[in-house]
């Protein structure tokens, strides 16, 4: 939560070597560099890339690790599908056996679950930088599609097991271009959230979304643009 809170509130914006403070003991040094590059081109407008080579050196780093992302997904998958015990059927001989297979098939449900939420996040600021943006908008809609599924089937895993759905959830309703689908994705986190009564979060509601998805989108942080009824004429003219 606030890995996401970081990137996309105004009052976070860290300089380089304050991310370890929120990204944990990461040695991943390509994955620290992708967070900082991210969040150079959340906080960044379009029409400066051209001159400024920070910001266009960010937006390539930003595309490769977005495509190796993708590639990435057929593994994750693969690892879900083969620890799900629902699929492979495991016939328990004692309270170890159960739990063992349940662990791995979070934990693998987890790093797929991440790995969508980092793929929508950088698809959604990718959609600022880039001219045509359908395949974007195609690739968007489908991982948030799949989001909604992995936090279905992660409620077995409830409450600390399936915790990564609340940053999962708030990415696939940025994602999303579905009026039907933002309303089942808000429900689900808002279920999600009750896990965590006393967790204070800036995503409380579903203006708080919004803001985020201006941000991301197009740079937008004035409060004017961010009301009720403007926030549904645009979802609706984004083609749902």
């Amino acid at each position: 939560m606030q890995l996401f809170e970081g990137l996309v509130n105004p009052k976070m914006v860290l300089p380089p070597e304050e991310w370890p403070l929120i990204m944990g003991n990461s040695s991943d040094i390509c994955d620290m560099r992708t967070i900082v590059c991210l969040s150079t081109l959340v906080h960044s407008r379009a029409k400066d890339c051209a001159t400024d080579d920070n910001i266009s050196d960010s937006l390539a780093t930003t595309k490769a690790a977005y495509d190796a992302t993708k590639q990435s997904l057929v593994e994750l998958r693969h690892l879900v599908e083969a620890a799900d015990p629902d699929v492979t059927r495991v016939s328990p001989t004692s309270r170890l056996s159960s739990f063992l297979p349940n662990t791995g098939h979070a934990f693998h449900q987890r790093n797929l679950g991440i790995a969508l939420f980092m793929l929508i996040v950088q698809n959604c600021v990718l959609q600022k930088y880039e001219e045509d943006i359908d395949d974007l908008q195609q690739e968007a809609y489908e991982l948030s599609r799949e989001v909604i599924i992995i936090a279905k089937k992660a409620q077995r895993y409830r409450p600390l097991g399936a915790s990564y759905a609340l940053l999962c959830l708030m990415a696939a309703y940025i994602g999303m271009t579905e009026v039907a689908a933002r309303t089942e994705i808000m429900s689900l986190y808002m279920d999600y959230r009750r896990d965590f009564p006393g967790e204070k979060s800036m995503f409380e509601d579903e203006r708080e979304m919004w803001k985020i998805y201006n941000l991301l989108r197009f740079g937008l942080v004035d409060e004017t643009l961010l009301t009720t009824s403007s926030c549904s004429s645009v979802w609706d003219s984004n083609g749902s």
